[in-house]
């Protein structure tokens, strides 16, 4: 009787330390806020996006609402400054329609580099994923598809070049 409750304890210490072990593995991955593998269509370039699939670059992420004044400004200097994003892989998201997103382009003579893609997403996919961003919003993930800063709309150029360049 004793042999038996002292195996029934071992296997007990044994089941909560794997269960542990688990939590503990799921809690770091959630914590580390990797890019999600979501697909994406650009809306000008007409390709498909994998968001995850970086090619060994870096994964800015803007989003942005072409009604929101921060927005577009943020809009218009990522893309004037599009050439200093060396290896970095620039998506501008919106919940907003695509005709709306392309006019927003246009009536602001926006200028789109190979390096920018435009996005039209559903408004519940970009909160599920990103939990609920504000407008404007630039998520900066490295070459491992991990989140290496979230900048709010006050956030330099600059400063975020600088984050790449580490």
């Amino acid at each position: 009787m004793k042999l038996k409750s002292i195996i029934l304890i071992g296997i007990i210490i044994i089941l909560a330390s794997i269960v542990i072990t688990i939590i503990i593995k799921v809690k770091k991955k959630n914590e580390k806020n990797e890019l999600p593998a979501i697909t994406f269509t650009d809306i000008f370039q007409g390709k498909i996006h994998i968001l995850d699939d970086n090619n060994n670059q870096y994964t800015l992420i803007l989003f942005f609402d072409p009604e929101c004044d921060l927005c577009k400004d943020k809009v218009i200097l990522l893309s004037e400054r599009c050439n200093s994003f060396i290896n970095i892989r620039l998506f501008m998201i919106s919940a907003t329609s695509k005709e709306k997103i392309v006019s927003f382009f246009k009536d602001n003579n926006i200028n789109i580099c190979d390096n920018i893609f435009i996005i039209s997403a559903l408004n519940n996919l970009i909160d599920n994923e990103f939990k609920n961003p504000t407008m404007p919003s630039i998520y900066l993930y490295n070459k491992k598809n991990v989140l290496v800063k979230k900048f709010d709309y006050i956030a330099k150029i600059d400063e975020i070049i600088n984050y790449t360049s580490n």
